[in-house]
């Protein structure tokens, strides 16, 4: 709606004044004609202390929302891109805000006539403020001492990003009165200087010293060995003198209002996004940082304290924009909200994911036969045990719900004879998948094609059925329509490995880790415990004949990618932006931390469709599984 655009057409944002303007007249008329005589004093008071409170109104507002909070931050952004655009907020917004936020708490709390008074006063408040804040970006022949002090001070505010100041646009009061006018011009991103070997370089701004003493406090006695560098180049030193394993970079004052006010992480996770803050060093060992955050052993008192210190920090941050969130949540697990969610992971860049996957493209946990194993020959390993556990047969039908790039259906046909079929919902896997087919010279025998799962039609239709990192994008409510899709689809007798991640919790409960992940990463993912799969497969009339935990496996994976995308850092950035690189950097770190302390897992489940009179085609032992390899091992 145009109405509701921040950048207004002249007539529109004429028209904000003129409103607020005849707005103002009106109830001002009001009052003077039909407010009780005994009250009239009391209203003009209460206009007065309308009219003040604004001026505190702006102040909170300017410095921590609309520099401050997202989507907010990024909307005022625009404003200091371009001063002089006529962007505001809409009075179809505006006004039910002085409405709800003003007019209707006054009207609890005091009778119409009070209530309308102090709505008055923070009305003509905003009014002056609408007419300043335009004077001082457009009126530039005024000759006016009032306003050209203004106009100086304000600029300030526009001079500097990381670390504004200045918020106050009718008056400066509340900018002295919180400090926030002397704060030093800090413009861009400064090098880092040489510090000091310990404690605090001097520091050559007053909002870096106050940031400085407030991390001093919060953090004293910690027994991990790190560095914060704050904006300034000054350096905070902490554990027990030894090597330093990571430095924690804050380029802005916003950064360090994150690390203090560390029971948000998504927070703390945004700031990175955005740049706010950099990891030199170990990302593992900075990421547990979230603990020694979250549980810090300082007394509430004193939390709460240096919590409410922090927000008197400039929160301005660096300006850099998240990587595009997918803000609509996944409910229901539609067609059309899966198709999106996929599109919105995998059609990053197939460069991009090439970069640090192996030679297979396997976007799934690996297999390592051997610790020192490397990603090529666990990747291989891991194809070669799914198909193992199938027990594939020459011209057998397989097919591979989720194909991605197509490793294992060309695995499959290449090393088992397989006629394979695999279905995705990316158009870039799809397009890349049938490229390596075809250079593979498999075209007679492997399929791939752009399908939901749910869109598969026939009935007994194929020998084998695989699913690898595919499942956790179902939906749990959608988990007895994908196993009884399945059963469908298989021949009496037939098997089905399930390969997918598992929550140690049952069901999927929201949490910071949950919101980053559907946020950034799979707006479409859910996870339940291996339980509740096992009892959803048995529910399908499936067999569950063996059971397998690849869990310190994916960590391994997860370190070998992480460790491969940092190596490929400039040549990701042609392909992605940095926050994206960041996205990714950050999500498989954590999660390989995940992995390691158990809060994870990923689990093969094998089971077969349940036939009448049919003899279970498993041999008696798992011998099979672990003899000599017939395909050749990966160097």
């Amino acid at each position: 709606m145009k109405l509701l655009k921040l950048e207004h057409s002249p007539a529109a944002y004429l028209a904000d004044f003129i409103l607020y303007g005849l707005a103002s007249l009106a109830l001002a008329g009001l009052l003077a004609a039909f407010c009780p005589p005994v009250l009239r004093l009391q209203s003009l008071l209460l206009a007065l202390l309308g009219l003040f409170g604004w001026t505190l109104l702006e102040y909170l507002l300017h410095r921590f929302v609309l520099h401050g909070l997202q989507p907010f931050r990024d909307w005022h952004l625009q404003h200091h891109r371009r001063p002089t655009a006529l962007i505001g907020i809409p009075v179809l917004l505006s006004a039910p805000l002085m409405a709800l936020l003003v007019f209707l708490p006054a009207l609890l709390l005091l009778d119409v006539w009070r209530a309308g008074a102090l709505t008055l006063g923070v009305l003509v408040g905003y009014l002056l403020y609408s007419i300043t804040h335009h004077a001082l970006h457009h009126w530039h022949g005024m000759d006016n001492r009032w306003l050209s002090g203004r106009r100086r001070y304000h600029a300030r505010h526009h001079g500097t990003l990381a670390q504004p100041g200045h918020y106050g646009v009718t008056s400066g009061f509340w900018d002295r009165l919180l400090g926030s006018d002397r704060q030093a011009l800090v413009r861009g991103r400064p090098t880092p200087g040489t510090a000091k070997a310990a404690g605090l370089a001097p520091p050559r701004s007053p909002a870096a010293e106050a940031a400085g003493r407030l991390l001093q406090r919060l953090l004293r006695g910690t027994d991990a060995d790190f560095t914060i560098r704050l904006w300034d180049g000054g350096e905070l030193h902490f554990g027990n003198a030894g090597a330093p394993r990571f430095t924690l970079v804050c380029r802005t004052p916003a950064a360090v209002q994150a690390l203090v006010l560390g029971h948000d992480p998504l927070r703390l996770v945004e700031s990175y996004l955005r740049d706010d803050i950099d990891v030199e060093g170990d990302l593992f060992a900075a990421i547990g940082m979230k603990d020694l955050l979250q549980d810090n052993p300082l007394p509430w008192h004193q939390r709460l304290r240096i919590g409410l210190e922090a927000l008197l920090l400039p929160c301005a941050g660096s300006g850099e924009t998240l990587p595009g969130g997918y803000r609509r949540p996944v409910r229901s697990h539609t067609k059309q909200e899966n198709r999106d969610a996929i599109a919105f992971h995998y059609d990053v860049s197939n460069a991009f994911y090439g970069l640090w996957l192996d030679a297979g493209m396997v976007y799934s946990c690996a297999y390592f036969e051997q610790p020192g194993d490397n990603l090529e020959q666990a990747q291989h390993a891991k194809l070669e045990h799914i198909c193992r556990k199938l027990l594939l047969q020459p011209s057998e039908q397989l097919l591979d719900i989720g194909c991605g790039w197509g490793a294992l259906i060309i695995h499959a046909a290449r090393y088992h004879g397989v006629r394979a079929h695999g279905i995705t919902l990316s158009r870039k896997q799809l397009e890349l998948a049938r490229e390596r087919i075809a250079r593979a010279g498999l075209e007679d025998r492997v399929t791939v094609e752009l399908c939901d799962y749910r869109d598969l039609e026939g009935a007994a239709r194929y020998d084998k059925i695989a699913s690898v990192g595919m499942f956790e994008h179902v939906g749990l409510a959608n988990l007895p329509l994908y196993f009884a899709t399945v059963q469908r689809l298989l021949k009496p007798g037939g098997l089905f490995l399930n390969h997918g991640i598992t929550n140690t919790r049952e069901g999927w409960k929201t949490t910071t880790g949950t919101r980053f992940i559907n946020r950034y990463i799979f707006p479409d993912g859910q996870l339940d415990s291996v339980g509740n799969i096992q009892r959803a497969m048995e529910r399908a009339d499936f067999e569950i004949t063996d059971v397998e935990a690849l869990r310190r496996h994916y960590a391994l994976t997860l370190r070998h990618w992480v460790a491969r995308l940092e190596q490929q850092h400039a040549e990701a950035l042609q392909h992605v932006t940095e926050p994206i690189y960041r996205t990714w950097r950050l999500y498989m770190a954590a999660s390989a931390l995940e992995f390691e302390a158990g809060g994870l897992s990923v689990y093969q489940i094998l089971a077969n469709r349940r036939a009448d009179g049919a003899t279970s085609p498993l041999p008696l032992t798992r011998r099979h599984l672990y003899r000599a390899a017939t395909t050749p091992r990966v160097s």
